[in-house]
Formats: C-alpha cells, structure tokens, sequence
C-alpha cells in the first residue's frame, strides 16, 4: 500500500511540474486576448493544446482540445463566424463536452442572426440539436420568430 502511495505521490509531482511549465503559455493568452492581439493569443492556445496533447504524463481526465472553445470564442469575437464554428466542431469531434459545445454553437447562430442570416442560424441548431435538444429547440423558435418580423418589417418598408 505505502509502495503504491509513494508512485501516485511521484505521478502527481511529475504532473505537476509539467502542467506549471505550460501554464505560463495559458496565462500570456489569456493576456494577449484582453488585449485584443487575438493572433498572439490564438498561437499561444495552440501551442500549448499542442504541448498538452503530446504530454505522455498528462492526466488520462484532462482534454486538451478544450481549447478549441477558447480559440473559437475568440474567432467569435472577432466576428469570423465560420472559423469559430470549425473550431467548435473539432472541439466536438474530440470529445469534450457536449453543454459547453452546444452553448457555442447557439453563441454562433445568434452571431449568425445578427447577420441576417436566419435560415443557416436555424440549420446549426438543427445539425446539432442533439447536445441539447431544449436549448435548441428554444432558440429555433426564437429565430424563427425574428426571422419572420425581420421580413414583415421589410415587407411594410416596401
């Protein structure tokens, strides 16, 4: 038992030291984002999701690719719907979790409906309705109501 003890004590020490070694690349994305310097920021996740995938003493729990949010988040932020919502995806198709995806990919089709494009707002949220099938189904409504004012309002301009 004390044997077995002293080998986690060991792994969680190694881990530890890996993860604070990393976490300076997390911490200057953070910095470079609050700056709006979004290119810097975005390299700086990547490194680092890279440094973390390659990490053979990285814990079984962690997933990396979830910065694939943060990277999309700040596509989002800088208005580039398409590339937010690849980055979504791939966080998606990489396992992590289903709520913090499905809240994204609504994030981009109110982006999506700021654009005026209603439809594919409404076809996302059909694609992926499954991560949270009443979140969606909510907003499918709401964007459908707002398409359908968008063009009564356009109509009465006419």
């Amino acid at each position: 038992m004390k044997f077995s003890k002293s080998i986690f004590l060991i792994f969680l020490a190694v881990a530890a030291c890996t993860m604070k070694a990393t976490l300076p690349l997390v911490q200057e994305a953070e910095s470079m984002r609050k700056e709006k310097q979004y290119d810097k920021a975005v390299e700086l996740y990547r490194t680092h999701m890279a440094n973390r995938i390659d990490d053979a003493n990285r814990p079984q729990e962690e997933n990396p690719h979830f910065y694939h949010l943060l990277i999309g988040d700040i596509f989002l932020e800088q208005n580039n719907i398409e590339a937010a919502q690849e980055e979504y995806l791939l966080a998606l198709d990489n396992g992590v979790g289903l709520e913090a995806i499905g809240f994204r990919l609504r994030e981009v089709a109110r982006s999506l409906e700021k654009a005026g494009k209603f439809q594919r707002a409404i076809d996302l949220l059909e694609q992926y309705r499954h991560l949270d099938d009443l979140a969606a189904d909510t907003e499918i409504d709401r964007l459908h109501r707002a398409m359908l004012a968008a063009e009564d309002k356009q109509n009465n301009a006419k």
